[in-house]
């Protein structure tokens, strides 16, 4: 048997079957709940001495900013930060396979992410590893000097965008600059101007008008940084960047003294747990490469609430790096509001450990889109029922101020190979589709953002540009008649905003929470099958 780990994602057995480590969730995120206690005993030994923030403010801090990157996916690629999932469900995987096979081959693709962890533990059964795509300078780096390097790579955003704001207010609204700057598709009027806004609102005691309100927009890569920095200098007074958040000189003082704020914890040498030595090297690792970064962005939030004295909180999402940060202060300073919308997908696969009396680094009202969900909050995790409001997501209210347009077919891809072949394999069906071209209809087609940073995406799209009949489009500024997709959020975006919408994908049930009778009439098996009824209902 060959086994090859792709990065820190993937298991692929003989080349044939595919595993994915970050799908199943819950019940690694139960087990590590176990750990809570071990976890806060870690922290306690971290702390030294410093002049940037006391002992239990800087515990505080540091508990629930090391839980949220062991349970989230870590952004910055290259690093040797693994989220538990991951690390849980490829040692049960691994395991599993040691103990019913005799004649295994692993293979560990390095290409983008330093998997050195999964290698020494599989070195404790077998000598049989091959390592391909390792890049030994870029790990050496990023081993010793990634902490450094995200510290400069901020100070020096900073330094550029230092531009002084003068404007107050006590309200903030907290949303992804790269998906939502300049079409404010998620915070914008069609949000604050809608009556269901005004009466959440009224329902939590905030008076929001006209000038009590800034948007801030994080960023965090490097992708289109020439265009964040031109958009920086010229964006309206109300909306802020990161860049006006972080105190300069703060940064400069913790770059200076990153070594003096904590202590690397000592592992005891009777420790014969694996999850708890995993739990112990990612955490010193978390502390050397993480928290000077980590602290400085904290520390700035922290003066920036109080010198604007900030009231209220919205985030897009309560995994919203920023806003996390934001919601762990207010925990902190207990006179702040925190309101959290779901731009995250709430199902059964949820990455989040219920709360509890160990963690509780939730929002003061989480905003989600269903009563299905509702109910899995409350009841999966523990969610206190007072604190959880069915809210229409702003992209659905975003939507309704489009106009619909009768005839159109819109494709909305999510980069899936198996997309692209279903598209392809219709339109040589020649008759069906001149048949809906003669009756009136048009196709379009819609790649997700991220496909042109995928060389395979890119070349699936170059296909389709062949296809005369479709005509690709990365702006939506339409509802169409019909939209087709795999499990896209946007298919179920433009479903609430009146558009007939079809998944091809079964698993969009369970991610979006949709009853099962409901789901029917939104799941069909291929695109064929949808044309050729879109067709029939036309007759």
């Amino acid at each position: 048997m060959i086994v090859e780990i792709d990065n820190l994602n993937f298991i692929k057995i003989d080349k044939k079957e595919i595993i994915k480590l970050f799908y199943n969730i819950y019940q690694p995120l139960k087990k590590l709940e176990y750990y809570l206690d071990y976890i806060k005993d870690l922290v306690s030994k971290s702390y030294k001495d410093n002049k940037f923030i006391k002992k239990d403010e800087f515990e505080h801090l540091l508990y629930n900013i090391f839980l949220y990157y062991l349970i989230n996916w870590d952004n910055l690629y290259h690093t040797n930060q693994i989220p538990f999932c991951n690390w849980y469900n490829f040692k049960e995987i691994i395991d599993s396979i040691l103990n019913s096979e005799n004649d295994v081959s692993f293979i560990i693709n390095q290409k983008y992410i330093n998997t050195d962890y999964f290698k020494r533990y599989l070195e404790n059964f077998t000598n049989n590893i091959k390592i391909k795509n390792k890049n030994i300078i870029a790990d050496y780096i990023m081993e010793n000097f990634q902490g450094n390097l995200i510290m400069l790579y901020f100070l020096i955003r900073k330094m550029i965008m230092n531009r002084k704001s003068y404007y107050k207010s006590n309200i903030l609204f907290i949303t992804d600059y790269d998906r939502y700057y300049g079409n404010n598709r998620f915070f914008g009027d069609h949000l604050f101007e809608s009556e269901d806004f005004k009466k959440l609102l009224e329902e939590l005691n905030i008076n929001m008008n006209l000038t009590n309100y800034s948007i801030l927009f994080t960023k965090y890569n490097y992708t289109n940084l020439l265009k964040y920095i031109k958009d920086y200098h010229k964006k309206p007074s109300n909306y802020l960047f990161i860049e006006d958040i972080l105190n300069l000189e703060l940064g400069f003082k913790i770059l200076l003294n990153s070594s003096k704020i904590y202590k690397k914890v000592k592992l005891n040498d009777d420790n014969n747990d694996e999850h708890k030595k995993f739990i112990h090297e990612m955490f010193n690792i978390f502390l050397k490469h993480k928290l000077p970064f980590i602290l400085w962005f904290y520390l700035s939030i922290k003066d920036y609430i109080l010198k604007n004295n900030i009231k209220y909180i919205f985030g897009d999402s309560e995994k919203n790096f920023i806003f996390y940060l934001y919601n762990i202060y207010a925990l902190w300073a207990k006179n702040i509001k925190t309101i959290a919308f779901s731009h995250e997908i709430i199902n059964h696969n949820y990455i989040f450990i219920p709360v509890s009396k160990k963690f509780n680094c939730i929002p003061n009202y989480k905003l989600v889109w269903n009563d299905n969900v509702k109910k899995l909050l409350i009841n999966k995790y523990n969610f206190p029922n007072n604190r959880v409001l069915v809210f229409p997501d702003p992209r659905f209210l975003y939507w309704k101020e489009f106009p619909k347009k009768e005839k159109t077919i819109l494709f909305v891809s999510q980069g899936y190979p198996k997309f692209y072949e279903d598209i392809i394999s219709t339109f040589m069906d020649k008759k069906l589709i001149n048949t809906l071209i003669k009756n009136g209809y048009s196709f379009y087609f819609k790649p997700h953002p991220g496909e042109y940073n995928s060389k395979r995406s890119i070349k699936n799209i170059n296909k389709l540009k062949n296809i005369k009949e479709i005509k690709i489009i990365d702006n939506l500024d339409f509802i169409p008649e019909y939209t087709i997709g795999m499990s896209s959020t946007m298919i179920y975006e433009l479903l609430n905003a009146g558009s007939n919408a079809y998944f091809l994908d079964e698993c969009a049930k369970d991610m979006f929470m949709i009853d099962n009778d409901v789901f029917k009439k939104y799941f069909r098996k291929n695109i064929k099958e949808i044309l050729n009824e879109i067709l029939m209902n036309y007759k």
